[in-house]
């Protein structure tokens, strides 16, 4: 009879704080529950206090001194967490590795502290990374370990499952990945970054067209515009991969709507453009692939790779002459631009042309550039080898 006072007694704790966190008195709740287990030796009042910790803290302290706070109407929870300086709070102390593994050697078949436990050390590795007291290689294998035990033990949510998927992924496990993820989409099919992944791993085991669907629904889910535009793109290149041009330019299209200017988006959006011989649209994306950073040698050298690749090599010089013409008081882009096509005729083992093109990159290069950077003594070199008198 006493034990089920007890139990009945610890629902009702438990039953008052969920009251509580729905009203967001979320401070209120956690003293509750410290009230009725001080002494953190009751797991079902422990499981929600860590629940607590991961979920509603307003400040915390390494993720073992926690603090609370009940909402005023109105308020957000993660707009407080970033703007309490100067606020006091009560703090708590719960080192939540600790406390759960004394309960997992005291009940070691409650698996929801194993599942729990799992889900802390992915908090901490977000958040804290190798800056904890594990590193964050340790704290993914304690999180993939107890995630482990506790999906085996039929005590597993779409979390846990994400949680083991994503261990998996980070060691190129693909194929189990892909199991895990699975799992955890079946269980929840609103968690977006379930799909995303999934997705991801389609891409890498060469089963591109498999991934799409779970792409396109993680386009769907996520709402902060980052994460839309990268899923996005992310879609494009496995509907491009699949094949499938007509889609991938779609998905590629609206990655870089939702953010415009990102190298990835407009270097995938260019080549799919090309193979679909959209010539017009690809100069127009060849431009804005440019104009990201004329000055970035890397974007030239991209862009020039992504039309030979495309066997259209002859589309890209009207495009480098405008910008010739568009920058012709730039020293630095000027450099860069005659640089890279001089890259070019060598490839063609157009020698002279690449020598004229070498010695106006210099010309350019040293207006802006210190006399020790690099690229002269690239220059230099190729000019060396190949003199005046030499046949092509």
């Amino acid at each position: 009879m006493l034990i089920s006072l007890v139990s009945t007694y610890g629902q009702a704790v438990l039953k008052k704080a969920d009251k509580l966190i729905d009203e967001k008195k979320y401070a209120s709740a956690y003293a509750l529950l410290e009230k009725k287990d001080p002494d953190n030796e009751r797991p079902s009042i422990v499981l929600k206090k860590a629940d607590m910790a991961m979920d509603y803290f307003v400040t915390s302290i390494m993720h073992q001194t926690f603090a609370f706070k009940d909402l005023e109407e109105g308020e957000d929870l993660m707009e407080v967490r970033a703007n309490n300086e100067g606020e006091t709070f009560a703090l708590y102390v719960l080192p939540v590795q600790d406390v759960l593994d004394t309960l997992i050697k005291q009940h070691p078949e409650n698996y929801k502290l194993h599942k729990t436990l799992g889900k802390f050390y992915y908090e901490v590795y977000l958040k804290y990374g190798d800056n904890w007291m594990m590193t964050s290689d340790e704290l993914l294998k304690e999180m993939y370990d107890c995630s482990k035990v506790a999906a085996e033990n039929g005590e597993a949510d779409f979390l846990t499952y994400y949680n083991i998927g994503f261990y998996l992924t980070g060691m190129e496990r693909y194929i189990e990945a892909i199991g895990a993820y699975k799992k955890s989409v079946s269980l929840d099919t609103t968690y977006p970054t379930s799909q995303y992944n999934l997705a991801i791993c389609y891409l890498y085991v060469d089963s591109a067209q498999q991934g799409t669907g779970y792409a396109e629904k993680a386009v769907e889910l996520y709402k902060s515009p980052a994460l839309k535009a990268d899923a996005a793109r992310v879609t494009g290149v496995l509907y491009k991969t699949a094949g499938d041009n007509k889609n991938a330019l779609k998905y590629l299209k609206l990655s870089d709507e939702i953010q415009p200017e990102n190298y990835y988006t407009i270097a995938q959006l260019l080549q799919v453009q090309l193979a679909m011989k959209k010539t017009e649209e690809a100069s127009i994306t060849a431009s804005q692939f440019f104009e990201i950073d004329p000055t970035n040698p890397e974007i030239i050298g991209e862009l020039m790779s992504v039309y030979v690749q495309n066997n259209s090599d002859s589309l890209i010089f009207p495009i480098l002459n405008e910008k010739i013409e568009a920058y012709k008081d730039e020293y630095g882009v000027l450099g860069n631009i005659y640089f890279h096509l001089a890259r070019y005729y060598i490839s063609q083992n157009e020698i002279a042309a690449a020598k004229k093109l070498l010695i106006a990159s210099r010309k350019n290069f040293e207006k802006v550039l210190e006399d020790d950077t690099p690229v002269f003594r690239v220059i230099d070199d190729f000019l060396a080898k190949h003199p005046d008198n030499q046949e092509k």
